[in-house]
This record gives structure tokens, sequence and C-alpha cells, in this order.
């Protein structure tokens, strides 16, 4: 889906730089099995934080490191 993406971004002369995007997994935790997300052929890091907006994003989706 991700690729099917960047074509559509292409056409209009923009696209995703692979340096800079995240891939965080919400939630029930993933097999460490699991295949990574590929954006043209290069894996995307895997992060289990980031900050968005001033707040910290975490795997748990809860806000307990914000509120404290």
């Amino acid at each position: 889906m991700i690729n099917a993406a960047n074509s559509a971004f292409k056409q209009w002369g923009m696209s995703i730089n692979i340096n800079k995007t995240k891939v965080l997994t919400v939630g029930e935790q993933q097999p460490n099995n699991q295949p990574s997300i590929m954006l043209q052929s290069q894996p995307l890091e895997e992060v289990k934080s980031f900050p968005y907006l001033g707040s910290e994003i975490g795997q748990s989706s809860k806000v307990d490191r914000e509120c404290q």
C-alpha cells in the first residue's frame, strides 16, 4: 500500500523520504518474525515511540508519559 501511495505522489513530483519515514506498531505486539514494511525494496525503520506535536506517541497508545 505504501508503494502505491509513493507512485501516486510521484505523479505530482513528490516522494516519500525513506530515511525520515518510521513504522510504529500500536497495540498488541507482533511476533519478531513478521515481515517489515518495505518501500522501494528497503525496510522502513521500526520504532517503539516518536514525538508528534509535542507529545510522545508509543506502542501502548496511552498518554501515561504525558500525564506525569
